[in-house]
C-alpha cells in the first residue's frame, strides 16, 4: 500500500507530530512508516493480541526506535498530536474513526485509508494498490474534508 504514496507523502506532509497507524495488524506498514519518517515517533496501535505480540518480537529483535507497538483500541488515544494518521479499518469502523478525527485532528494532518474511504470526507488523492482487486488507497489533508 505504502510504496503507492512515499512520492506524494513528503510534499504535503508537515514535518511535526506523530504518525499513528490504526489497526496495526502484523506490523508492516507501521516499519515502512518508521524507516520513512525516522524522525518522527510513529505509535502502531493493534487490538487482536496475536498480530500484537508478533509485532512486539519484531520490534524487541531489532525493529526501529522510532517505532512502538501498543496493544490497545484506537479510541483509547487523542490524536491531536499527529502529522499522519494511517488505516486499514473496517467500513463500519471508518464511521467511528472519522467522527473521531473530526473532533482530535489539527489543519494540515495527513491521512491515509486503504480500501475503505471516509464516509464524508474528499481526498486529495485516490491511488490503486497493484493487487487483485486493485484497492484504493486514499489520501486526506485536514481540513479539505466536507463534513
Amino acid at each position: 500500500m505504502l510504496a503507492l504514496l512515499p512520492k506524494r507523502l513528503p510534499e504535503v506532509f508537515e514535518d511535526k507530530g506523530r504518525v499513528y497507524e490504526l489497526g496495526a495488524g502484523w506490523g508492516g506498514n507501521a516499519l515502512v512508516f518508521a524507516r520513512m519518517f525516522s524522525s518522527h515517533r510513529v505509535i502502531a496501535i493493534e487490538r487482536s493480541p496475536l498480530p500484537w505480540v508478533f509485532t512486539w518480537i519484531r520490534l524487541a529483535t531489532g525493529g526501529p526506535k522510532n517505532l512502538e507497538i501498543h496493544l490497545n483500541d484506537f479510541s483509547q488515544y487523542n490524536l491531536c498530536d499527529a502529522a499522519l494518521v494511517s488505516c486499514y479499518l473496517s467500513a463500519r469502523q471508518m464511521e467511528v474513526l472519522e467522527k473521531k478525527l473530526e473532533r482530535e485532528m489539527v489543519p494540515g494532518t495527513l491521512v491515509v485509508c486503504h480500501t475503505f474511504a471516509m464516509p464524508n470526507w474528499q481526498p486529495i488523492a485516490t491511488v490503486y494498490a497493484d493487487d487483485l482487486y486493485k484497492s484504493p488507497v486514499y489520501l486526506y489533508k485536514t481540513p479539505n474534508f466536507k463534513v
